[in-house]
């Protein structure tokens, strides 16, 4: 990798250190025949910021390119977009209900948010990094109860886009210390079920809000001590990631001026998100595209490409591994479009692409 630096020897380049992920990208990119330059993050003086790489393929084509890990790329909507994911959207399936001349069919509780009566959590929403929180304070609680010394892998798996307060989380633990101890002389808890190995169960209940709690706990005999992981499924943290990409395009628009042929140089921002994207919107890809339209190509004109990949290791300064990337281009934005070279499917594969 050509390190821009080393044309500047009087200058201290702490801060254009590259991060395990920062230099996991550009490795990718040299692995796809691309000549890859680290910019100099000071050459301009502190305080000017200027993206990650300058990529180069073999017929000169150049393209800025700007790397934004998200340690917390999951998080409950923000106000301003449960309004939207929730009245807007129900506008738009009841159009399209009419223009079909169908019934639309939707759970009791998605037609109270669709409607509005249920409110935007005032406790604020939900994190991933909330989440790792409420992981430890069950642990602690479980073991302050009876079934502190029983031999048990609890996985508790959660999908709640809303605060757990604490009178909650005793309740939950309450319950499931008794449950735990129902187990442990051989029976089999209310409306759980047993199988090979494990015994799996819900845990529910109703807010004053409408929303309710709901957990599910699979329990696995081990030979250790009691045990306690519990897993979050959470939308994108959008409102995350669109304040960085816009600091990306800042970044890549003060390179610009470098450029001898600014107008020509294509613009790259990557975001590496500790998802998977596409698992999470699943057979819902349309709604995916429709977001990233909305949210990023509508938003940022002078962005040519939007790549998000899914990484391991993004915490600390653990070795990164990369997924696969999901590539939006945005082709009727000002900036000019990505060389195929970026991303060449046939060389690198694991790359799915969408064109605006």
């Amino acid at each position: 990798m050509i390190k821009e630096c080393d044309n500047y020897p009087e200058l201290n380049h702490e801060d254009c250190i590259l991060d395990p992920a920062e230099r996991a990208i550009g490795e990718y990119f040299e692995k796809q025949g691309l000549s890859v330059e680290r910019i100099c993050s000071v050459k301009h003086g502190i305080g000017t910021k200027n993206p990650d790489f300058r990529l180069v393929d073999s017929d000169g084509s150049v393209c800025l390119c700007e790397v934004k890990a998200m340690l917390s790329s999951t998080g409950a909507d923000t106000k301003g977009d449960w309004e939207y994911n929730y009245h807007v959207e129900f506008k738009q399936l009841i159009e399209k209900a009419q223009e079909l001349g169908v019934i639309p069919v939707a759970r009791p509780e998605q037609m109270k948010l669709w409607k509005g009566e249920i409110p935007y959590p005032k406790e604020g929403r939900n994190t991933e990094e909330k989440e790792k929180a409420y992981e430890r304070d069950l642990d602690n609680l479980l073991n302050q109860t009876s079934a502190n010394s029983l031999s048990f892998s609890i996985t508790i798996h959660r999908g709640d886009p809303f605060i757990w307060t604490d009178k909650e989380k005793i309740e939950f633990i309450d319950v499931l210390a008794k449950n735990l101890l129902l187990i442990a002389e051989g029976h089999t808890p209310r409306n759980w079920n047993a199988y090979p190995g494990f015994i799996i169960g819900d845990y529910t209940k109703k807010r004053e809000h409408g929303r309710r709690i709901h957990n599910t706990v699979e329990v696995r005999p081990n030979n250790d001590l009691l045990s306690l992981k519990s897993y979050s499924y959470l939308g994108i943290n959008w409102k995350s990631i669109e304040k960085r990409s816009h600091e990306a395009q800042r970044q890549i628009n003060n390179r610009l001026e470098d450029e001898a042929k600014p107008e020509s140089v294509a613009r790259l921002v990557v975001i590496l998100l500790s998802t998977n994207l596409v698992f999470h919107y699943a057979s819902e890809l349309d709604k995916l595209v429709s977001e990233i339209k909305r949210r990023f190509i509508n938003k940022l004109p002078d962005l040519s490409a939007f790549a998000f990949c899914e990484v391991s290791g993004l915490e600390g300064n653990n070795d990164v591994s990369l997924g696969s990337f999901v590539v939006f281009h945005s082709d009727n934005n000002t900036a000019p479009p990505l060389p195929d070279s970026i991303f060449n499917e046939e060389t690198s594969g694991h790359i799915r692409q969408y064109h605006d």
